[in-house]
C-alpha cells in the first residue's frame, strides 16, 4: 500500500457488484464516472499530487472506450482510404459509387445480423466492419476491372457485363465461400469475442458475394461508364509491354530459378517462427499513452505490480481456519511464494496471526509464528476482529463461514508464459507438500495468459478443419484433384512467412495473432483461386499451352490481384493504428500476410505450373 520511498500510497476500495451482466456494466460506468470526478476534484484541490485509477472496473472501461474510439476513427478512415484507392485506380465515379454501395450494404447486413443473433459489440468484433469493407471491395474490383476492360474493347454494356459475369461467377463464389470457411473456423477459439468476430465477418463475406453478383451489375448497367483502353489485349493478341506480362515472360523463361528462389526466401522467413513466444502481459494489450496503461506502468514501477494470482485455500468445514495445522500449511505456501523472485508481496491472514502472537508476547521475535493451539488462534482472531472499525471485517481475506482463507500474490513485470509457469510451479508445490489444499489460482492476469495459449491450440484444430473443407471445395469446383491440392501449396506459406517475420521483429504472440492463420487462410486462397481459374479457363476452354495460359492469367487477373491485395492490406493496416493491441497486432499481421500472399502467388504459382503441368503441353505438341 506504500512505496519503499514513501512517495506513493494506494487506496483500495472493494465493491459489491451486480451479478447481472447489464447491471454490472451500468454499475461499472457509474463507478468509473464518479471515480474520475473525485480524482479531478482532489487533484484540483491539492496541486502537485497525481492520482492514478486502477482496478477491474478501470480495465473493463479501457476495453470499451478503446472500442468506441476505434469505431469512430478506424471505420471512417477505412472509407476514406477506400475512396482514394478506387478513384486512383478506376478514375470513374460510377465505379467508386457502386463499390461503396456494395461495401455499405454488406457491412449493414452483417451488423444487422449480429443484432438479430444477439452478438454484442466488443473490443474485438468492433473491427468486423473494417474487414468486411475490404473483402467487399475485392469482390467488386474483380468484376469492375474486367467490365471496364470489355467496354474498352468495344462491347456494349450488356455484352461486357455478360462476359464479365461468365468469367468471374465461379471464382468470386469460390473465394467468398473459402473466405467464409476461414472466418467460421474462428469458432474453435476459446475466446467468445474472436468467435463472434468470425461469425460476423463470415456473414458479411456472403452478403458481399450476393450483392456483388446482383446489385453491382444492375447499378453499372444503369450508370454511365467509360471503358478502359486495353493496353495488353487478351490471349494470343496480348503484347508483352505490361509490367505483369514482362514478369510472366521472365517466369516462363526461367521457372526453376523462380521456384527455387521463392521457396528459399520463404524458408528463411519461416525459420523465424520459433522465435515467437507467449511473452506479452495484460498491460501490453494497450499501447503507451492510454490512461490505463500509464496507470498500470506507474503501479508496476512504484508499488507491488499490476499482476496477481489469488488462491482460495479451504480447510473443509466451518470455523476451521484457526486450526494450527491448516494455518501452518497456508503459511508455508505463502513463504514459498515469498521466496520466488517474481513475487513482490503476499497478502494472507496467517501473517496477521503471526504478528498478533508476537505482539501478545511482548514483541518477542521468537513468537512470530502460528499459535500452537486452536483455542489461542481463535482468541487472537476474535481480538483482531473486535479491534477493527465497523465495516473493516475480514470478509476480503476469508469466507463468511470461516472455512477458507484467501491468499493473494502480487507479481511484477511478468509475461503471460511466465505467469502460467509460476502458477504451474505452485500446483507442483501443492502436490508435494499439501495436496489437500490444492486449488487453481485465478486472476485477470492468469485468465488472459491462458486465453492466449488456449487460442493458439484451438486455432490449430480450427485451421486444420478449414484446410480440409477448402481443399474439398476446390477439388470439386476445379474438377481436378491435382489442381485442388496444388492450390493449397502457395497458401500454406504466406501466414507462416508472416509469423516468421513477426518472430524476427516482435517475438510475441497474443490471442489475436494466434487467430491470424484462420483469418488469412480463406483470404489468401482468393489469389490462388482467381489465378488458377483463369489459367484453367485458358487451358480447357481456349485449348492454350501452359505458357499461353499463364500469360492469359496474368493479363486477365494480375492487375486485379494487385489492387485487391493493396486494398485488403491497407484496410487491415488501418487496424494497426488502434491503441488496443489485439486489434493493432492482428491488423498488422493480416496486412503483411496478404501482401506476402500476392507476391508469392505471382512468383511461385506460375513457376510451379510450368513444372507440374508440362505433360499436357508435350502431348498437345
Amino acid at each position: 500500500m506504500v512505496s519503499d520511498t514513501g512517495h506513493v500510497t494506494a487506496v483500495q476500495v472493494t465493491f459489491d457488484m451486480s451479478d447481472d451482466r447489464l447491471g454490472y456494466e451500468r454499475e461499472t460506468v457509474e463507478l468509473v464516472k464518479i471515480s474520475r470526478e473525485k480524482r479531478d476534484e482532489m487533484e484540483a484541490k491539492y496541486p502537485g499530487h497525481t492520482i492514478y485509477l486502477m482496478g477491474i472496473p478501470i480495465v473493463n472501461t479501457a476495453f470499451n472506450e478503446n472500442s468506441i474510439e476505434d469505431m469512430g476513427t478506424l471505420i471512417p478512415a477505412m472509407y476514406l482510404l477506400t475512396l482514394v484507392l478506387l478513384l486512383v485506380f478506376f478514375r470513374s465515379w460510377a465505379s467508386v459509387l457502386v463499390t461503396l454501395t456494395i461495401v455499405g450494404m454488406s457491412t449493414v447486413a452483417a451488423e444487422g445480423a449480429a443484432g438479430w443473433f444477439g452478438i454484442p459489440l466488443n473490443q474485438v468484433n468492433i473491427s468486423a466492419p473494417v474487414v468486411i469493407m475490404t473483402l467487399a471491395v475485392c469482390d467488386s474490383v474483380h468484376l469492375l476491372i474486367l467490365y471496364l476492360r470489355n467496354l474498352g474493347r468495344g462491347f456494349t454494356k450488356a455484352e461486357a457485363m455478360q462476359k464479365t459475369l461468365s468469367v468471374n461467377m465461379q471464382p468470386v463464389f469460390l473465394t467468398s465461400f473459402t473466405t467464409a470457411i476461414g472466418f467460421l473456423s474462428l469458432n474453435f477459439a476459446d475466446s467468445p469475442p474472436i468467435a463472434e468476430m468470425g461469425n460476423v465477418c463470415a456473414f458479411g463475406v456472403i452478403a458481399a458475394w450476393l450483392f456483388t453478383l446482383t446489385v453491382l451489375p444492375a447499378m453499372m448497367m444503369a450508370l454511365p461508364a467509360t471503358g478502359r483502353k486495353d493496353k495488353t489485349g487478351e490471349g494470343e493478341n496480348a503484347n508483352n509491354s505490361g509490367v505483369l506480362q514482362k514478369l510472366a515472360g521472365a517466369i516462363i523463361s526461367h521457372p526453376t530459378k523462380f521456384l527455387i528462389g521463392s521457396v528459399s526466401v520463404a524458408l528463411v522467413m519461416i525459420a523465424g517462427m520459433p522465435k515467437n513466444e507467449l511473452n506479452y502481459n495484460t498491460i501490453q494489450y494497450f499501447h503507451k499513452g492510454v490512461p490505463f496503461r500509464t496507470a498500470a506502468d506507474f503501479m508496476q514501477e512504484n508499488l507491488t505490480g499490476f499482476d496477481n494470482i489469488m488462491y482460495e485455500l479451504s480447510c473443509g468445514s466451518a470455523n476451521c481456519v484457526n486450526e494450527p495445522e491448516f494455518l501452518a500449511k497456508v503459511d508455508a505456501f505463502a513463504d514459498w511464494y515469498d521466496a520466488r523472485p517474481e513475487t513482490t508481496h503476499v497478502d494472507v491472514f496467517t501473517r496477521t496471526m503471526k504478528r498478533l502472537n508476537r505482539v501478545m508476547n511482548n514483541e518477542d521475535p521468537a513468537f512470530y509464528k502460528i499459535p500452537e493451539s486452536r483455542d489461542l488462534a481463535a482468541q487472537y482472531h476474535l481480538l483482531y476482529e473486535l479491534s477493527l472499525q465497523f465495516g473493516l471485517d475480514l470478509v476480503n481475506q476469508m469466507s463468511f463461514d470461516k472455512s477458507a482463507l484467501r491468499l493473494n500474490v502480487r507479481i511484477a513485470n511478468q509475461s503471460a508464459q511466465q505467469i502460467i509457469d509460476l502458477e504451474a510451479a505452485a500446483q507442483e508445490w501443492f502436490d508435494t507438500n499439501a495436496p489437500e489444499l490444492k486449488t487453481d489460482g485465478s486472476s485477470i492476469s492468469l485468465m488472459f495468459s491462458h486465453i492466449g495459449q488456449r487460442t493458439i491450440y484451438s486455432m490449430l484444430s480450427g485451421t486444420a478443419l478449414a484446410i480440409l473443407l477448402i481443399s474439398g471445395t476446390l477439388i470439386i469446383a476445379l474438377r481436378s484433384f491435382k489442381f485442388g491440392i496444388l492450390s493449397l501449396i502457395p497458401n500454406a506459406f504466406p501466414a507462416a512467412m508472416a509469423f516468421g517475420i513477426w518472430g524476427y521483429t516482435m517475438g510475441y504472440i497474443n490471442m489475436s495473432i494466434a487467430a491470424v492463420f484462420s483469418i488469412t487462410l480463406g483470404i489468401v486462397v482468393d489469389d490462388t483461386v482467381h489465378f488458377l481459374s483463369k489459367y484453367l479457363r485458358a487451358r480447357r476452354v481456349g485449348g492454350k499451352s501452359t505458357e499461353e495460359s499463364i500469360r492469359y492469367a496474368f493479363d486477365t487477373v494480375g492487375a486485379a490481384l494487385m489492387v485487391t491485395s493493396i486494398a485488403l492490406a491497407a484496410g487491415f493496416a488501418i487496424l494497426g493504428l488502434s491503441d488496443f493491441d489485439v486489434n493493432s497486432a492482428m491488423g498488422n499481421m493480416v496486412a503483411m500476410t496478404i501482401m506476402l500472399a500476392v507476391v508469392f502467388d505471382l512468383l511461385f504459382l506460375p513457376a510451379l505450373l510450368m513444372k507440374v503441368d508440362r505433360k499436357d503441353v508435350k502431348k498437345a505438341a
